[in-house]
Formats: structure tokens, C-alpha cells, sequence
């Protein structure tokens, strides 16, 4: 049986800046967006995952306007929230 898609959220933190955080996802998970939720006190990754699919852990990074740009890394999209911008990056697969 084939088992349907879903999409689920997940945290980053937004105070580990300029350096890798590993959040666990179901292998093969497909990142739609990263954006601030308001009220919440983190950044949040919603991706399309297979709920059935083994957790892995997928590399990210935050990186303030002015910090050295990650190599080896693929940005993402840029974040505002309030008086900050964080710029999001995804580890390379």
C-alpha cells in the first residue's frame, strides 16, 4: 500500500548563528519553506515527508546580514523577523 505524503513542521533554532544545527526528519523529506510563525520563539521548516520513512538528521544554517557566506552550503530564502534577518541555508545532499 502506498503510503500518502504529509507535511510536517519542524524547529530551528534561531540563536545558533554562523554554524551547522541538525534537525531530524524522515529521510527524503522535501523542504517547502522556513519562515517565522508569530509568537513562536523559533524559526520553523515545513517540509513534505513520508511519515513511515527512518529519521535522519538534515543540516542547516542561519547566518546573519554581514556574516562570511557558508561554502558548501544552498541558501535558501531570507527570514525577517522584527529587527532581525537571518538568511537560511541548507546543507547540500
Amino acid at each position: 500500500m502506498h503510503e500518502l505524503k504529509r507535511i510536517f513542521k519542524f524547529e530551528l533554532n534561531p540563536n545558533l548563528i554562523d554554524r551547522p544545527q541538525a534537525v531530524a526528519m524522515p529521510a527524503g523529506a522535501r523542504v517547502l519553506d522556513i519562515d517565522w510563525q508569530p509568537g513562536s520563539p523559533t524559526l520553523s521548516i515545513w517540509a513534505v515527508v513520508d511519515p513511515e520513512a527512518p529519521y535522519e538528521n538534515r543540516a542547516f544554517y542561519l547566518a546573519f546580514t554581514g556574516s562570511v557566506h557558508p561554502e558548501g552550503w544552498r541558501y535558501f530564502r531570507t527570514v525577517f523577523v522584527g529587527q532581525y534577518v537571518y538568511h537560511a541555508y541548507v546543507g547540500v545532499e
